[in-house]
């Protein structure tokens, strides 16, 4: 257990959550209040630590950048003085903005996109820029033997652990909540089938927090190579779930006809991300991604990109290797009943999804689902998917019925209660062998 995460970054999540909470009002004063929020705090930090304050050049933790880390690639992509800060006010304020050579026209952007946008943007952004400033700075300061014992190194680690979990994660029916990185990988590890649909964590998570406890370790020790290991090891897995954020919000777009706004707006700020992390691996694929996921093709207004998924999907897939991350990190978008991926979703070196994934999982009796080479390929059918839809609104109205029949039999019955307690039923964690994730 690594312990309480540093409060003074850990409780930024609380000011996302405000972020978010403005955001989704879809008004233009709910997008002022989030702004301020961004800018002035939320109350939950000390004064002058604010998300926007985290990545800012002159004063934020990403002051003195590390060629490895995304808020170098950010800058290297777009080029110049280019920051994420500007892109976040872009989107805040609905104005175009030029960041080095490329447009980022949130100017001709619905409401619902920015505020989609700016919502997941603080997250991808800012958050996740911030943890791999502090995890770098640690190293840093660990190989350069600063402060006495490593304090600045401690210290930098503990920020970088509180900013991968945030200050509300708590242990609730098996999950950690929260608003920051753990807690979107504990929803893309469920959709890509690389977790059980019960588990009570994702892979990535297990090994992130891992890894983070067994570092400071090394930089009590002051063990310069083996801290740098794993500050690259956290950066990768940190990645993971932003990149499986683009990849679902564009194949929803693209392969399901999703047209609404807001959907776009976290495709906007997904790769925002994700294009500077692949270009630092291939300046073609980088650009490809931009081309295709970006504000300055398509028509904002009508809601529609004009990009291919399986264009994107291959342009990021090809920079794997580069950053770190394996086939079975990402995985695949999982058919409803997990026992294979969507059509072009499917995960790439030949992974499949775990035993027990999907939102209803057809391995119900613990046993590794079936899975033909159709159902990898394809997902359910409509007459599946009607199927399934008809049988739970049987199971609802039997429900409903018996309910109504037991509250008028207790009614009837003057003179006698009865109390029945439903019986509960303990589901068993299966630990599945799989090769360390990094």
């Amino acid at each position: 257990s690594y312990g309480t995460p540093n409060p003074n970054y850990a409780n930024l999540d609380l000011d996302l959550r405000s972020i978010i909470a403005q955001t989704g009002l879809v008004t233009e004063a709910g997008m002022q209040n989030a702004q301020t929020v961004y800018s002035m705090g939320g109350g939950n930090s000390p004064i002058g630590l604010t998300i926007q304050s985290l990545i800012t050049t002159n004063s934020g933790l990403c002051s003195n950048i590390t060629d490895s880390s995304l808020a170098a690639a950010f800058r290297s992509f777009y080029g110049g003085d280019s920051d994420a800060d500007q892109w976040m006010n872009a989107a805040f304020d609905g104005t175009t903005v030029a960041l080095g050579t490329r447009l980022i026209e949130f100017g001709t952007a619905s409401l619902p996109t920015r505020t989609s946008a700016a919502r997941y943007g603080a997250l991808t952004l800012n958050i996740l820029m911030a943890l791999e400033c502090q995890i770098f700075q640690a190293v840093d300061a660990t190989c350069n033997g600063l402060g006495v014992d490593n304090v600045d190194a401690q210290l930098a680690w503990d920020a970088a652990y509180a900013l991968y979990t945030g200050s509300e994660a708590e242990l609730e029916e098996g999950f950690l909540g929260g608003y920051f990185i753990y807690s979107l990988s504990q929803t893309m590890c469920v959709e890509f089938g690389t977790c059980k649909h019960d588990s009570s964590e994702a892979r990535i998570n297990t090994d992130a927090l891992q890894l983070f406890v067994t570092g400071r370790a090394d930089i009590t020790n002051g063990r310069c190579a083996d801290i740098r290991e794993k500050a690259l090891k956290i950066q990768a897995l940190s990645r993971v779930p932003i990149i499986q954020g683009l990849l679902r919000a564009l194949y929803a777009i693209k392969e399901q006809a999703d047209q609404r706004d807001n959907t776009q707006g976290e495709v906007f700020a997904m790769a925002a991300a994700v294009a500077p992390m692949v270009s630092q691996c291939s300046t073609g694929s980088g650009d490809i991604i931009f081309k295709d996921t970006g504000l300055s093709n398509g028509s904002p207004e009508d809601g529609v990109l004009q990009g291919s998924f399986v264009v994107v999907k291959s342009a990021i897939e090809s920079a794997y290797n580069c950053l770190g991350i394996r086939c079975s990190n990402v995985g695949g978008i999982v058919t409803l009943s997990g026992d294979g991926f969507l059509a072009k979703a499917q995960a790439c070196g030949g992974v499949q999804p775990v035993a027990g994934a999907g939102l209803i999982p057809s391995g119900s009796d613990g046993e590794s689902p079936k899975t033909s080479s159709s159902s990898s390929n394809k997902g359910p059918s409509g007459g599946a998917v009607a199927g399934i839809i008809i049988a739970i609104l049987i199971v609802v109205i039997v429900g409903a019925l018996m309910m109504f029949k037991r509250k008028r039999a207790k009614q009837s019955d003057s003179t006698t209660t009865t109390t029945t307690t439903p019986p509960s039923e303990d589901d068993e964690a299966v630990k599945t062998e799989e090769e360390t994730t990094i």
